[in-house]
């Protein structure tokens, strides 16, 4: 089944909406505040903070206001139990949509974060090469050029990057960013629906291959044993001729005699002659194992296609 994630019709998702940015907030969202206290995750200068501050109080009032769950990143647990961030593949904020979640990095352009250059000066001191640039340096050497970044969308034809532009301030991007988080949403929503209704449509499958498999076992039992009843017919008639030919040409030998009564006895043990013959009576269920070799290529147990 081939999903393809397209943009979704104007009624499914709200126009662009443009986010206005104040130019003075007299006190920032919470979680605007705890961002700005995480100095280590910091990849804006001091100089642009208050600015990118502003337009992350605009965007993450916004996207509350559209029901949206917007959080701080929280540290990655390593496998030794230690904990790490890094900006490059945990960004800085999640904005969830139902069960979708898009990570945001927030940066400027060309700027390392402070816990960069904390690993790196140590990756230095271990191998006594002389100490890089502290953060408070390389603020002189930063752009001024703000950004933000969807993470996990390397490749994509999608947008997943607004920066600071001659013809265009990051400011002005915030609605077609959050347009763009809504669109991703739904597309992961339909690609859910539908997973969800083949799933539905290859167990509808599964269990009309299972009736199928179930008469076929079936009509593998008569043909066993009718083919157990003509072998066994076959053979006490064969044998019976063989009695009736011994008697014939040896009547009056008592040992002939005595053979052929056990002869005699043990056709009728295998096939009585006074029996009637059926065919054993259709099983309405079976064990998945027993269904197995008439499951026409779908897996016994699961709703699934063996390849």
């Amino acid at each position: 089944m081939e999903i393809r994630l397209v943009t979704p019709p104007e009624s499914a998702v709200r126009p662009i909406r443009h986010v206005e940015v104040p130019e003075v907030v007299g006190k920032f969202d919470p979680l605007v505040r705890e961002f700005r206290d995480l100095t280590a995750r910091r990849e804006v200068s001091k100089a642009q903070m208050p600015r990118m501050l502003r337009i992350l109080h605009a965007l993450i009032g916004e996207a509350g206001r559209r029901g949206h769950q917007v959080a701080l990143v929280a540290n990655r647990k390593e496998y030794d139990g230690s904990t790490e961030w890094s900006g490059v593949k945990d960004g800085h904020l999640t904005v969830k949509i139902g069960a979708h979640t898009e990570v945001v990095r927030v940066t400027e352009e060309g700027l390392p974060n402070a816990h960069y250059w904390e690993r790196r000066n140590y990756y230095d001191k271990t191998i006594n090469r002389a100490r890089t640039s502290p953060p408070s340096e390389t603020d002189a050497k930063a752009t001024g050029r703000l950004q933000l970044e969807l993470l996990g969308h390397a490749g994509s034809i999608r947008p997943s990057k607004w920066t600071d532009r001659q013809d265009r301030p990051l400011e002005d991007a915030l609605g077609e960013l959050l347009w763009e988080i809504e669109v991703r949403a739904y597309q992961v929503e339909q690609r859910v629906l539908a997973e969800r209704r083949e799933a539905e449509q290859r167990k509808i499958a599964w269990e009309e291959a299972k009736v199928a498999a179930l008469a076929r076992y079936n009509e593998h039992r008569r043909a066993e044993v009718l083919a157990d009843q003509v072998a066994r017919w076959r053979k006490a008639s064969e044998i019976r001729a063989y009695c009736e030919e011994v008697q014939r040409t040896h009547p009056d030998d008592p040992t002939t005699t005595e053979w052929i009564e056990w002869a005699l006895g043990y056709a009728d043990a295998i096939n009585p002659p006074a029996t009637a013959h059926f065919g054993p009576r259709a099983v309405t269920t079976a064990t998945a194992d027993k269904l197995a070799p008439f499951m026409d290529g779908w897996d016994a147990h699961t709703p699934t296609r063996r390849r």
